[in-house]
């Protein structure tokens, strides 16, 4: 009788994925950095114990940090280099950062939102943890461009007016708006309804009536008509930019 083999259960997307040597080396090298920082001994027993791993396994990742030169070992005693501490500090600033902002964000528990911050501290960009950074201090936020994305992940069922400009496509400098512009509503409407989104434009009613083309699924169609037989040409095309708030 074929013994019969289960696969392994799998948990919540985003928590299946075991850290790799690089994210267990950063974050060794962030609790060497601590403890320095708190005038504690740094011996790698003492480690052990705070921790709770295995001391021949933190012995292994401190030749790796040795290796990079974050740290020199005599024996069981761990020293942090300039350039060490210089990392570790980089270590806990971006571990500190990133769990106030996912407090900010998602009103997680410090515990919780450590947890997180601890797996992303590793992979992010430094131009994001500079935007997060800056958010935290300042509250800068940029322009966002969606492309491609279901606005129904942000908006419940229903319609919303948001400010459009239609440009030339080819001239931004300066930016130009299109003669079209002036024969549409200054505004867009986007519809959400069964996890979908759509904008509309609506063209005002003492305008000349025009008809439009859209991309869509990588063919143009005109609206209100499933079928275009043509392509318009470049000279032709408008960039919309509406501004969802």
């Amino acid at each position: 009788m074929e013994k019969q083999v289960h696969p392994p259960k799998m948990g919540a997307i985003g928590t299946n994925v075991p850290k790799n040597t690089e994210e267990k080396e950063e974050d060794f090298l962030e609790t060497i950095f601590s403890r320095w920082r708190s005038g504690k001994t740094m011996r790698l027993t003492d480690f052990a114990i705070e921790t709770g791993e295995n001391k021949a396994h933190l012995r292994s990742l401190a030749k790796r940090l040795v290796n990079h030169r974050y740290i020199e070992m005599t024996e069981d005693v761990i020293t942090l280099t300039d350039i060490g501490k210089i990392r570790g500090k980089e270590c806990m600033d971006r571990h500190q950062l990133l769990t106030q902002f996912f407090q900010m964000v998602s009103g997680m528990t410090e515990e919780e939102a450590e947890k997180d911050a601890c797996r992303a501290e590793h992979t992010i960009s430094r131009a994001a943890m500079e935007g997060i950074t800056n958010f935290l201090i300042q509250g800068d936020v940029y322009d966002r461009s969606y492309s491609n994305m279901d606005l129904s992940l942000f908006f419940d069922p229903g319609d919303y007016r948001m400010a459009m400009d239609i440009y030339e496509i080819e001239r931004r400098s300066p930016r130009i708006l299109a003669k079209e512009w002036d024969l549409f509503e200054p505004y867009a409407c986007l519809e959400v309804k069964d996890g979908r989104s759509l904008f509309r434009l609506r063209q005002k009613e003492s305008g000349n009536r025009i008809s439009l083309w859209y991309r869509n699924d990588n063919r143009w169609k005109q609206a209100a008509s499933e079928n275009g037989e043509r392509e318009p040409l470049t000279l032709d095309c408008r960039e919309i930019n509406i501004h969802v708030i």
